[in-house]
């Protein structure tokens, strides 16, 4: 169950003034193995090998280090 649905998500990130934004819905249907919720994505079991890199990848590109 989303504490937020993925189209309230999206209408947030549609709002921020930035063009370098990505939304990511993290769940089975975007090829994540489980649907993360809110504290799984920080705090969860597959937080480290699953969420985290993609985070560090997103960093990355916005310091032009990819």
């Amino acid at each position: 169950v989303f504490h937020a649905s993925p189209r309230r998500g999206q209408k947030l990130v549609d709002a921020l003034g930035s063009n370098r934004k990505e939304f990511v819905v993290m769940g089975k249907q975007a090829g994540f193995s489980s649907d993360f919720g809110h504290s799984d994505i920080l705090r969860g079991s597959r937080a480290t090998a699953e969420v985290l890199p993609r985070v560090e990848t997103f960093f990355s590109s916005l310091l032009g280090n990819d």
